[in-house]
């Protein structure tokens, strides 16, 4: 079994969360968005499994906006890619 933020069609690390709810039977639910393959599914998960995974996404996505915003102002080096 695949861990929640893998693809399950091409294995890939960079699974996006589209969009979460909530079933009438108290089952929470993700939609997820491969964007190397193109996949779209649906799962569901564990309330506590979606945060995490909710709150990782945020921070990532904080981190680039600063970092943007810090090379439009010349304030910020590129690092090497690894």
């Amino acid at each position: 079994m695949l861990p929640l933020t893998r693809c399950r069609h091409c294995s890939s690390k960079l699974l996006q969360l589209e969009r979460l709810w909530l079933l009438p039977d108290g089952r929470h639910v993700a939609r997820r968005r491969c964007p190397e393959c193109e996949a779209v599914d649906d799962v569901t998960a564990a309330p506590e499994a979606l945060w995490a995974w909710c709150s990782d996404a945020r921070r990532h996505r904080d981190r680039l906006e600063r970092t943007v915003l810090e090379l439009v102002e010349g304030v910020a080096e590129l690092e090497p890619l690894s």
